[in-house]
This record gives C-alpha cells, structure tokens and sequence, in this order.
C-alpha cells in the first residue's frame, strides 16, 4: 500500500507542475498580447490625435482667410475666441470644483494653461501670417492659390455635369436607332380552303361555281331554273 500511495502522489505532483507549466505560459502569451494590442491603440490614439490637430489647424487658416476676403478684422476675431477659450476654461474649472465632494480647491492644470498658451502663439502665428507682414508676397500667392483650386474643382464639376448629360444623350439615340432597326413582326395570313385559291389575280373555277351555285339557291328555284344574270328561265311546257 505504501508504493501504490506513492505512485499516487508522485502522478499528483507531476500533474500539478504540467498545470503550473501550462498556466504560466497562458499568463505569459496574454500579458504579451494585451502589450501589442495597447501599442497599436497608442499609435492609433496618436496618428488620430495629429490628424484632428491638422484638420483643426486647416479649418483655422481656412476661416481666417474667409474672413480676411471678407473685409474683417482676424486680430479681433481671434483676440475675441482667445479670451472665449480662456472664459470657457474658466467656466469649466469653476464646475469642476462645484461638483467636487471635498469642497476643497482645485489645483491649476497645467496642460490646460499650456493648451490656453498654444492656442494663443498659433493664433498669433495666423495673425501674423494673413497680415503679411514679414512676406508681403505671401498672402497674395496663398490667395491665387486657393482661387486657381476652386476654378478647378468648379470646372470638374461642371465637366462631370457635361458628360453625364452627354451619356443620358447618347444613350437615348442609341435606344432610338435600336428600335428602329428592329424589323416590324409579321402579321399571318390566313389561308384560303383548298379549291378557293387565287392565281394571278383571277377566281379558280371551283369558286366561281360555289358562288353561282349560291346565288342560284338564294335566289330559289330548282336548279336549272335561273339564268347566268339572276334571271328566271321560261319552262317549255311538254
């Protein structure tokens, strides 16, 4: 008994260190793939990150020049979203510290600041480059280029109109030519009973003797009796 109780518990151990084996290279191989799958999220949160900062910086330089060809003031105007932004950051640290549980202060962010203080310099930076100060040449080329783009998108538009029009056109002689070419479906002709038909424009025999036959008995009498021009025949009394 004492051997096979050792056997046992040997088979015991050996099965808890293949478990222990099998469950440190799961820990392993998942702590591995959590790892790649925060790398790629990171990269992606970053790539998507500049992406929403340039489209934000297009969309700023695109409305600065809207505004500068419409004759109005982009210092003001962005003096003005400036102190919007900052009012704004204002507003929402004041909320923050109303909605906190401990009542207590809320220390400065800084990367607020440093956002507030960003979006300053860029604006400043925009300022000064519609105001052409530093190029004088410059504004005027970004301009010329901004009107050849949108002569070319409109000119492409107007193209794209012009061949689908031409297409429906084309489509629809087509369509015509088409159905004219179409032979027209021929309509049967009835055939005439045997002994009735017509051969070069003349009435066969066999008609002309079943039509006077006809007419003879519409007109009565006995055969014999009518003539060839309806009329009746004298009887010779015998």
């Amino acid at each position: 008994m004492s051997g096979l109780q050792w056997i046992v518990k040997v088979i015991i151990l050996m099965r808890y260190e293949v478990q222990e084996h099998e469950l440190a290279l799961m820990r392993e191989y998942e702590s591995v793939i959590v790892q790649r799958e925060s790398e790629a999220l990171d990269v992606a949160l970053a790539a998507s990150n500049s992406r929403s900062e340039h489209l934000a910086r297009v969309g700023r330089l695109l409305r600065a020049v809207m505004r500068k060809l419409g004759g109005e003031d982009i210092q003001a105007y962005e003096r003005m979203s400036v102190s919007e932004g900052s009012s704004a950051f204002m507003v929402e640290v004041s909320s923050s510290a109303i909605s906190a549980t401990d009542h207590t202060r809320p220390e400065p962010n800084e990367n607020s600041t440093s956002t507030v203080e960003d979006k300053e310099d860029s604006y400043a930076e925009l300022a000064r480059e519609l105001d052409g100060e530093e190029e004088p040449d410059r504004f005027q080329r970004r301009l010329a280029a901004a009107e050849w783009a949108l002569e070319r998108e409109s000119e492409l538009a107007r193209l794209e109109q012009e061949n689908e029009e031409l297409r429906r056109l084309l489509k629809g002689v087509l369509n015509a030519d088409a159905s004219a070419a179409l032979p027209a479906p021929a309509v049967p002709r009835p055939e005439p009973p045997s002994g009735e038909r017509v051969q070069s424009g003349r009435t066969s025999p066999a008609l002309s003797t079943s039509s006077s036959g006809t007419v003879r008995r519409q007109l009565g009498g006995p055969a014999g009796t009518v003539g060839p021009f309806g009329t009746y025949k004298k009887r010779v009394s015998g």
